[in-house]
C-alpha cells in the first residue's frame, strides 16, 4: 500500500494544477492558461504512464525518480497557483485603466448628447418664438400721415 503513497500523491497534484488550469481557462484571461494547462497535461499523463505501465506499478515505494517526481509536481502546483495571483493582481491594474478610460468615453459622449439636446431644444423654442404672428407697430410716422396715404 505505501508504494502507491508518493506516485497517487504526485498525480492528485498534476490532476489539481490540470483542474486549475481549466478553470482558469474558462476565465476572462483564458488565453494566458493556454500554456500551463498543456504542461500540466505533459506532467499529468508522464505520472500517470510512469505510475503504471501494462497495469502494475513500475517503481518501487520511495526512490530517487519519484521524490523528483514529488518536488517536480509540488513547485509546478505552486507555480500555477502563483501565476494565478500574480495574473489576477496584474489584470485589476489593468482593469481599473480600462474602467477609467471607458468611463470618460462615456462621460464625453453624454456631454456630447446633451449639448445636441440643448441646441434642439434652443432650435425648437427658437422657432416657436420666430413662427407666432405679431403685429409690427412702427411708430416712426404719425397717424395722421398714415390716414392721408390710405385716403389716397
Amino acid at each position: 500500500m505505501e508504494q502507491y503513497i508518493l506516485p497517487l500523491f504526485c498525480l492528485l497534484l498534476n490532476f489539481a494544477a490540470v483542474a486549475a488550469c481549466l478553470r482558469f481557462l474558462c476565465a476572462k484571461e483564458g488565453f494566458y492558461w493556454i500554456f500551463p494547462l498543456i504542461l500540466s497535461l505533459l506532467f499529468f499523463f508522464q505520472n500517470g504512464s510512469t505510475m503504471y505501465a501494462n497495469g502494475a506499478l513500475v517503481a518501487p515505494a520511495i526512490n530517487a525518480g519519484s521524490a523528483v517526481n514529488a518536488l517536480i509536481a509540488i513547485f509546478w502546483y505552486l507555480v500555477v497557483i502563483t501565476f494565478h495571483y500574480a495574473l489576477k493582481k496584474m489584470l485589476q491594474q489593468n482593469d481599473y485603466q480600462e474602467r477609467v478610460r471607458k468611463d470618460l468615453e462615456e462621460s464625453r459622449f453624454l456631454l456630447k448628447s446633451e449639448g445636441r439636446i440643448q441646441r434642439s431644444e434652443e432650435k425648437q423654442r427658437i422657432a416657436r418664438a420666430l413662427g407666432r404672428s405679431t403685429k409690427v407697430v412702427l411708430d416712426c410716422y404719425p397717424a395722421s400721415w398714415c390716414d392721408y396715404f390710405d385716403q389716397r
